[in-house]
């Protein structure tokens, strides 16, 4: 039972509009037990999987009053024109000339977020071409230069908020929005999507 428990609970986790329903009490149980088996395959009897949703309100903590007042007075802002270039990391031999180059302010607004394998290389349009002409050809895993850019500033209290982030995400993919980049460094989040999905994405956030 616990593997079934542990199970639907991430099911319902990873979906804050069914945390919301099943707070709210406007949710047919039964019919969520079901659809959990038949969408995601989970191998219990009916009897189980209705047993571990209703279990779940006492095992998670999901305060909508507290994640609508850290959202309340966030400052939203959109920025076009972002080019994201994904580098292997053994192939960033000119890193040091990219930072230089960003001290020298040649390069504003352009971020580095380094994985395991490779660098990302997040920055406006206009600078593509310099960064490009620094890099070998072979070395670049993906290009992409239609995207634009979502800042979410939120109160501080976001840091000790559980949820923040899942909200957001919920939000953005309800809407049928892909998020191609995201940088998080709470309390600011950094939304990254196709120029063609910035209007609805920011409208989902509102």
């Amino acid at each position: 039972m616990s593997s079934i428990n542990q199970q639907v609970w991430k099911l319902i986790s990873g979906d804050i509009s069914i945390q919301k329903g099943l707070k709210r009490d406007i949710i047919n149980i039964r019919g969520l037990a079901k659809f959990f088996m038949k969408k995601y395959g989970v191998k219990a009897s009916l009897d189980s999987v209705i047993s571990a949703i209703r279990r779940y309100d006492g095992s998670e903590t999901f305060t909508e009053e507290e994640l609508t007042s850290v959202f309340k007075h966030c400052i939203i802002s959109t920025k076009n024109n972002v080019a994201c270039i994904t580098v292997r990391l053994d192939g960033l031999r000119q890193f040091p000339k990219l930072l230089e180059m960003q001290a020298n302010h040649q390069l504003n607004h352009t971020k580095f977020v380094t994985g395991p394998n490779s660098v990302k290389i997040i920055t406006d349009n206009a600078h593509k071409d310099k960064i490009l002409a620094l890099l070998n050809e072979k070395a670049i895993i993906s290009l992409e230069d239609d995207l634009s850019d979502i800042s979410i500033s939120l109160h501080q209290k976001a840091t000790a908020t559980k949820g923040v982030l899942a909200r957001m995400a919920n939000e953005i993919s309800m809407n049928n929005i892909n998020i191609v980049e995201l940088l998080v460094a709470p309390p600011d989040f950094l939304v990254y999507v196709k120029e063609k999905d910035i209007v609805k994405t920011h409208e989902a956030l509102l």
